[in-house]
């Protein structure tokens, strides 16, 4: 079997389609067509198609990932898992990771930072820390950048808004405002003191 044809996708200019035997064989990124010194009449043997498929399993990875990505920004623990589910293997996974890494397109930093910026005005500190747990960020690190963005007086301002948010919505005495304030992940005190200050029938 010899590559009678290549050319370019026409939605794609990155990638090429490859024929052999005038039928077609596969698609193939452009830097991958170059470092195996593909062109037409080159006998595809059973060792050079496995190294076909295996780049182009690699390829398929990394633009799966970036498509994840593109979506919204992910934790590596986050993009980890949802390439498993697309039914990558781990080490393909990892090595698409690092490479995404090393492009800069994720990183746990920057995303915890964006993401308690975000949220710190009307989320607790608690839900945010539970959130950041759930998408795979190490419990030490969430720690430190909690400690980093919140200041004295963010939880306080942070709990007073959801309570107004609340009862903009809907018409609350305090227990129905209490429970609500604690299911939002609000310290107990702070519930109280927020409370006193600012709800008309607390005394």
């Amino acid at each position: 079997m010899k590559i009678t044809k290549i050319e370019p996708q026409k939605n794609n200019p990155d990638r090429v389609n490859i024929y052999a035997d005038n039928k077609f064989f596969c698609g193939l990124d452009l830097d991958v067509l170059s470092t195996l010194s593909l062109k037409e009449g080159v006998e595809i043997t059973p060792a050079l198609k496995s190294t076909i498929d295996d780049y182009n399993l690699k390829s398929k990875c990394f633009r799966k990932a970036l498509n994840l990505l593109n979506y919204r920004d992910r934790t590596t623990y986050e993009l980890k898992k949802k390439l498993k589910e697309k039914g990558f293997d781990e080490a393909e996974i990892d090595l698409t990771v690092e490479k995404i890494k090393l492009l800069g397109y994720i990183n746990d930093n920057s995303f915890l930072d964006t993401f308690i910026s975000s949220h710190k005005s009307s989320v607790s500190k608690g839900k945010i820390a539970q959130k950041l747990w759930q998408l795979g960020i190490p419990g030490d690190l969430v720690n430190e950048k909690l400690t980093e963005h919140f200041h004295e007086g963010d939880e306080y301002s942070s709990c007073l808004t959801a309570m107004k948010n609340k009862i903009r919505y809907q018409a609350c005495e305090r227990e129905k405002l209490m429970r609500h304030l604690l299911y939002k992940g609000y310290k107990y005190d702070t519930i109280v003191k927020v409370l006193k200050d600012h709800f008309p029938q607390t005394k």
